[in-house]
């Protein structure tokens, strides 16, 4: 099976090996930089490793200061 082919079958269910279907896989630390993180992925079964890739898609859950009320400060809040 090609790489290409591996990594899609694992993009639908990345809770599993992407070579040998296991769910005995564990995740390292997540290393967070600007716009994305990536996490170490390893296979305990098959000994397959590879890296998870996160990039920022979204922003939820936002609370800005404005200025305007009272305290001299409004909130603008968006919430998913």
């Amino acid at each position: 099976m090609d790489i290409k082919h591996l990594k899609n079958k694992y993009l639908k269910a990345s809770h599993r090996c992407l070579n040998c279907d296991s769910d005995n896989i564990e995740g390292g630390s997540v290393n967070v930089d600007a716009g994305g993180a990536i996490q170490d992925i390893y296979c305990n079964d098959c000994g397959s490793s590879w890296s998870d890739l996160y990039k920022l898609d979204d922003v939820v859950n936002v609370h800005i200061e404005t200025g305007g009320n009272s305290d001299g400060k409004a909130m603008v809040a968006e919430q998913r």
